[in-house]
């Protein structure tokens, strides 16, 4: 029986537009009807992800910068953060701006683009969790993803991969911040064990919550390093896979009473 269904967005539960499918939304809703937690876990900023749901259609718990800040709906409120330093954000920003063509700043409901250097600005530097650096052409990426590393210990640091985003971007957040730490968190508030739940994903900032989910489906567009992690790999997120999946097994996963 599943508890528990965990989903990416982009890539995964969004079809290339931006949408989710009224036919993706109706099968989520019986499982919610049936006792299913619904949690999405997104590398998105919180107002981005948001945006996509509504009173109608929403996840029972929203997890936003790839597991730094975690929402509860049924609260209506957040229930978990996690910040980078703002002294780190200022080192990382002046040493690194002049390798990219911007710098985007994200936090609980921030999303700031930096094409120059504001360090005057205190509020643009506050709330960070996570700078997604954009490399000019030419710039050696994994040199940069080296030096962040050795010069700042206590961050991840990793060039960014899913299947609707390329290696330019170099992602920086808290060593203790990932999806799967996220995940965790919700089930232990919920009393759901690991083996009642199934995840679906698409990137390499998925890897984490395939070590946390009893059941890991990766979409037929995801990376191929997520497929060799998966149990099963579902359709495509433009082929509905995660709908598709789930309605494939609804009498496996949903217990009849």
């Amino acid at each position: 029986m599943i508890r528990c269904i965990v989903t990416d967005l982009d890539g995964t539960l969004l079809t290339s537009d931006k949408k989710i499918t009224e036919d993706t939304k109706q099968i989520i809703k019986e499982y919610q009807k049936n006792n299913c937690l619904f949690v999405v876990a997104t590398g998105r900023y919180f107002e981005g992800a948001k945006k996509l749901f509504d009173s109608n259609f929403h996840p029972d718990y929203l997890i936003t910068n790839n597991g730094a800040h975690i929402y509860d709906y049924r609260q209506n409120k957040f229930i978990y953060h996690n910040y980078i330093d703002e002294k780190i954000v200022r080192l990382i920003v002046k040493k690194y701006l002049y390798l990219s063509d911007q710098i985007i700043l994200l936090g609980e409901k921030k999303y700031r683009q930096i094409t120059k250097v504001l360090l005057d600005e205190e509020e643009l530097l506050n709330d960070v969790s996570t700078l997604a650096i954009h490399c000019k052409a030419g710039i050696d990426k994994n040199e940069i993803v080296r030096q962040l590393k050795k010069s700042f210990p206590n961050l991840h640091s990793y060039l960014m991969n899913h299947s609707v985003v390329n290696y330019d971007w170099i992602e920086i957040e808290p060593s203790t911040v990932n999806k799967g730490s996220a995940i965790k968190k919700v089930l232990s508030i919920e009393k759901i064990a690991y083996n009642q739940s199934i995840c679906f994903g698409d990137g390499t900032n998925d890897l984490s919550m395939f070590h946390v989910c009893e059941k890991k489906i990766a979409m037929a567009n995801a990376v191929e390093i997520l497929k060799q992690h998966a149990d099963d790999v579902a359709l495509s997120n433009d082929d509905e896979g995660v709908e598709q999946y789930l309605r494939w097994n609804k009498n496996i996963f949903i217990k009849k009473h």
